[in-house]
């Protein structure tokens, strides 16, 4: 199917979304534990479960807006999971080839460069790309102090 423009905003809002919680939960869970394994698997199953989430709430938002042709909801809750999804996978990816404290930092690396790239594509307009940059920033590192506060609490 021919991406509409409800399918081009339901990438850009599965992108979006799915890069800035992916980069709380990277941040966030490494803080906390410095466990590949903690931070890979939080990742994914959130990601997952944030790619429902926003499929349903995709799904909801075009109803509520008068979409009834079932087939475009469909197609617009397909886009957001896979956006969203597939965000969280990319920014895993360097976790599985370098040491975990490099590829956690690499993997949101990656994150604010799709946000920017995201920013600057949408809008032409460095100002959004920076905008954008800034929001993923402070959610990963808001993430990373209650993580390293959480393993304060448990580890001592």
């Amino acid at each position: 199917m021919k991406p509409s423009g409800h399918n081009l905003s339901a990438v850009a809002f599965g992108t979006m979304d799915g890069v800035i919680n992916v980069l709380g939960i990277l941040l966030g869970v490494y803080a906390a534990t410095h466990s590949t394994l903690a931070v890979v698997a939080a990742v994914v199953a959130g990601g997952v479960a944030n790619g429902i989430a926003n499929a349903a709430g995709l799904h909801v938002s075009k109803e509520a807006d008068g979409l009834t042709d079932h087939r475009k909801i469909f197609w617009v809750m397909l886009y957001g999971f896979f956006a969203t999804f597939l965000t969280g996978i990319i920014q895993i990816l360097p976790l599985l080839f370098l040491p975990l404290d490099i590829g956690v930092y690499a993997g949101a690396g990656i994150g604010l460069c799709l946000l920017a790239a995201l920013g600057y594509g949408t809008a032409k307009d460095i100002r959004v790309s920076l905008e954008y940059t800034f929001m993923g920033f402070a959610g990963g590192i808001l993430s990373y102090f209650l993580g390293s506060f959480v393993n304060s609490l448990i580890a001592g």
